[in-house]
């Protein structure tokens, strides 16, 4: 992940020695402080998630994994039952046109709010001590958007959100990060002629089969048969169709993974289904060999 990090920040000497302390002092529990810290770290996390690179996404995947862990710890120790939240933001119009009362949406990465409706607003360049918009000068592709979020632990259970406001650079911001993969539904549209903004009021949901794309189904089932190390790569070639990736990173398992290791023969024909694939066929024939004998 660092090496990642230091090759797209070669230039920048700053952000270089922030990488160099991240290095050197990150403990897991500091999961939420360095993601929430302006730097590096929130903006290539965020990155690789709306790319959904799953190579990138792999190299992130231990910070990640920490940082859902400390979210999740810090949500249930917090006792509110329900709260109102904001996030603004922009879209491009085809975004917006996308979003419709009565949809479900999930989030493909982490989403900060606010609990404080000013804070939001000003990310959408309304000035609080006015309340004027600079949104008037905005190009017409462009929309500026407030997302009130409605949150009832009571209803939406499998909903994780955290204040981090205790643990932000920023804590006059009271941030609160909803965890990856959050649900919501949108409950009403409508456009404020004052401050020429989108106002799309939404609560958060515990329904998310609806939302379930052929990726997530086709993932799902196959995770109830295959060991996820295994389907890391499996995913990387058949889905991502980076399939010299996959090829590397199942031989860099065949080369960490003890001989005897229970997943060797199903690395093996993984091996296989990508050579045939590309049709490299005596390779593909030689793993599936290799596969049988094991």
């Amino acid at each position: 992940m660092l090496s990642e990090c230091r090759a797209y920040y070669r230039n920048d000497a700053i952000q270089l020695a922030q990488i160099d302390e991240f290095e050197r002092k990150f403990q897991s529990k500091d999961a939420i402080r360095w993601y929430t810290r302006p730097g590096f770290l929130y903006y290539l996390v965020n990155k690789a998630l709306r790319s959904q690179d799953i190579w990138v996404l792999y190299k992130f995947r231990y910070f990640i994994i920490d940082l859902c862990c400390c979210l999740e710890q810090v949500s249930s120790s917090q006792s509110f039952s329900s709260i109102r939240l904001y996030r603004g933001t922009k879209l491009n119009r085809e975004e917006l046109e996308q979003l419709q009362v009565g949809c479900l949406i999930s989030t493909n990465g982490f989403l900060s709010c606010s609990s404080d409706r000013n804070v939001a607003e000003m990310f959408i360049g309304i000035d609080p001590m006015t309340d004027i918009s600079s949104s008037h000068n905005r190009d017409a592709w462009q929309q500026f958007v407030l997302f009130i979020i409605d949150v009832d632990r009571r209803t939406s259970t499998n909903s994780v959100v955290a204040d981090v406001s205790h643990e932000s650079d920023i804590p006059d911001e009271n941030e609160m990060i909803f965890n990856f993969g959050s649900t919501f539904i949108i409950n009403d549209i409508c456009f404020d002629n004052d401050k020429c903004i989108w106002l799309i009021q939404m609560s958060s949901s515990s329904d998310n089969a609806r939302i379930n794309d052929g990726y997530e189904k086709y993932t799902r089932i196959r995770l109830q048969h295959i060991n996820p190390t295994i389907m890391f790569g499996h995913v990387l070639g058949f889905i991502g169709h980076h399939f010299n990736q996959s090829m590397n990173y199942f031989h860099r398992l065949l080369r960490t993974l003890p001989i005897d290791h229970i997943e060797r023969p199903n690395i093996y024909h993984n091996l296989g289904r990508i050579y045939r694939f590309i049709e490299k066929f005596d390779k593909s024939l030689n793993c599936f060999r290799c596969a049988r004998l094991l």
